[in-house]
């Protein structure tokens, strides 16, 4: 009897997920008529799982970057001003039910990241200044070594995650802050620890207000400061961007963070533009009735991948015709 109840409970997961496939088919295709049909795409699984947006979005449809990205991302002035992200999103982001003002933080560098992995490659080499020896060297890292946090709390009907913090036993609501809201703070000065702390933070021992909310933390002992950041870090939904890093000088080992929020993967030199340029050039010149317009609606990894197939053609023609001149110059020598 139990396993005939264990079978028809299959059955019926089975039953549902076929709907859910179904019924996200239907969604792709939808979303994929009504914007952006021409652009390549991905679908990305946000580290938010959905849970704090009114359509609980779990997922998104993201487009590929294409060359108007690239000129975007490689402006000095738009990175500056923080201007360059909040338009990359409204350009990428496919859903039409999806409210872009609304997006986490955590959320934005996932779509960094993803547009960053799939445009220039998985794997990143930046400068680490080793804190043991002050000597700087380069660390290589994957970015898809880095995963979601697994989300422990989730989050009321209000939006709100509920929380206790783990010495004092402080109780405090946390809404996880989106992207605009913490553009908006850095955008007002100099940010310090207790702002960063406060962010989050909806409600503290009853109190909604912000500014009051702001101002009981700032008279507590360090001890208990601490204690709140330490019960808010990983309550938080977001992505551990935490790599091991070995001194390649001292051998010392030490954990970094790269990625502290959501333009750190996609800030591109101004000398990025030249370099498209010249890269367009190589295939409008080469390439087989490839125009500029086309070469401007690639998705990036589509465009370096032709670039790099050119270069091997062209390499390989190069050594036939060398090889071709040293075969009739040795049968001259010959005669």
């Amino acid at each position: 009897m139990e396993q005939e109840i264990n079978i028809n409970e299959l059955r019926e997961e089975l039953s549902q997920l076929k709907e859910e496939v179904k019924k996200f088919s239907e969604f792709i295709t939808k979303e994929v008529k009504r914007k952006m049909s021409e652009r390549t795409f991905g679908m990305l699984m946000l580290p938010s799982k959905g849970l704090f947006y009114k359509n609980k979005n779990k997922h998104l449809l993201i487009g590929h970057l294409t060359y108007h990205e690239e000129s975007i991302l490689s402006s000095e002035m738009m990175q500056e001003e923080n201007l360059a992200m909040p338009i990359i999103l409204n350009k990428v982001i496919i859903n039409n039910d999806f409210d872009v003002s609304e997006i986490l933080t955590c959320d934005v560098q996932a779509i960094a990241m993803f547009l960053r992995a799939y445009a220039y490659g998985d794997s990143i080499q930046v400068e680490v200044e080793c804190p043991h020896c002050s000597r700087k060297d380069e660390h290589h890292f994957r970015i898809s070594d880095f995963k979601s946090r697994d989300i422990v709390y989730p989050p009321d009907e209000n939006g709100e995650i509920n929380i206790e913090t783990e010495i004092y036993k402080k109780k405090i609501k946390l809404r996880p802050r989106t992207y605009l809201e913490e553009n908006g703070l850095h955008k007002s000065g100099p940010v310090k620890p207790i702002d960063t702390v406060c962010l989050n933070i909806s409600e503290f021992e009853g109190e909604r207000n912000h500014d009051k909310i702001k101002k009981m933390i700032s008279t507590l002992k360090i001890v208990e400061f601490r204690d709140i950041k330490n019960s808010i870090a990983d309550k938080l939904p977001g992505i551990d961007t935490t790599s091991l890093y070995e001194c390649g000088f001292c051998n010392k080992e030490t954990t970094i963070n790269f990625g502290h929020n959501g333009v750190d993967f996609l800030k591109l030199p101004a000398s990025m533009g030249a370099n498209v340029l010249e890269e367009m050039f190589l295939l409008s010149h080469y390439g087989n009735n490839i125009t500029i317009e086309d070469i401007k609606r690639m998705a990036v990894f589509e465009r370096r991948w032709l670039i790099n197939r050119l270069s091997e053609e062209l390499q390989k023609k190069k050594e036939a015709e060398e090889a071709a001149a040293r075969s009739a110059k040795s049968r001259a020598k010959k005669r």
